[in-house]
């Protein structure tokens, strides 16, 4: 009994440090987009924890689904990797507590670049800390010590075509993710080649002449190059009360510029009956 408890304890464990995963690194920013003569692109490491830490830096290959979860490419073998046309430096870091570190990104185009954008995914691995207790041996019971490689990536994208792709909002819906909470859920069709990159704003419609209330959004929405759907599902702002009406919803560009809308769609919602 004593030995299913040391492994229950240790699971829970586990499952806690995955869930904080991130929360050991700041990275700035969390999206580099390399197009027109653009060759040289910082990203700024922080360490937010109170204790020097040490963070391994390499690539990873994805690809993602419709919800935006990432799917790890096997082996690596990508077409459309960026990671073949960019070097980076340094490859490991070991930050104080706050302190920051820029990560250089050098792009060398290549003539023989056919796909209209290229993609890799930036890993930053924090490693494990070492105390003085790891060498300690269990006297009593059952020894049982888990150590989690967190890690935190952000892609990197190399475009070779200007375009603007075209987004539309459609099949929006609502979902119950409690008893007690409703979301709105919906599906961004892209038209194009390229990737787009924005956020989603869900507006309130007033009918007495006052401004729209937001009541929701949702930020960093990516759509890859390689898809043309993808679903997401917004949370309704804290405090928020959701009532029948009409709601519009806005995906604006990644620099939230309100003269940039890149889709726009407004409907009718029944949530007083729905159940």
């Amino acid at each position: 009994m004593t030995y299913l408890k040391h492994i229950y304890l240790s699971v829970l464990l586990l499952v806690a440090l995955i869930s904080h995963a991130n929360a050991n690194l700041l990275v700035s920013p969390t999206r580099i987009l390399f197009e027109g003569k653009e060759r040289v692109q910082d990203v700024v490491l922080i360490n937010v924890t109170e204790q020097t830490r040490s963070y391994r830096i390499g690539w990873q290959e994805y690809t993602v689904d419709e919800k935006g979860d990432y799917k790890v490419i096997p082996d690596n073998d990508v077409s459309f990797a960026s990671s073949n046309f960019i070097r980076y430096s340094p490859r490991q870091v070991t930050l104080k507590a706050g302190e920051r570190q820029v990560i250089k990104l050098m792009l060398r185009r290549k003539a023989s670049m056919e796909s209209p954008e290229y993609r890799s995914h930036l890993k930053f691995t924090a490693l494990p800390v070492t105390t003085n207790s790891d060498n300690s041996n269990a006297t009593e019971g059952v020894g049982f010590k888990v150590k989690v490689l967190t890690s935190y990536s952000i892609p990197v994208i190399v475009r070779t075509l200007k375009e603007v792709p075209s987004i539309a909002i459609d099949n929006i819906r609502l979902v119950r993710k409690t008893t007690d909470k409703l979301s709105f859920q919906m599906d961004l069709i892209k038209s194009g080649v390229t990737s787009v990159n924005g956020e989603l704003n869900v507006f309130r419609l007033s009918d007495n002449n006052q401004p729209d209330a937001k009541v929701g959004i949702l930020r960093g929405i990516n759509v890859f190059h390689e898809k043309s759907k993808r679903v997401i599902t917004v949370d309704a702002l804290d405090g928020e009360s959701l009532a029948s009406g009409k709601y519009r919803f806005v995906f604006y560009d990644s620099n939230n510029n309100k003269n940039n809308v890149l889709a726009e769609n407004v409907t009718v919602l029944d949530i007083d009956n729905f159940n």
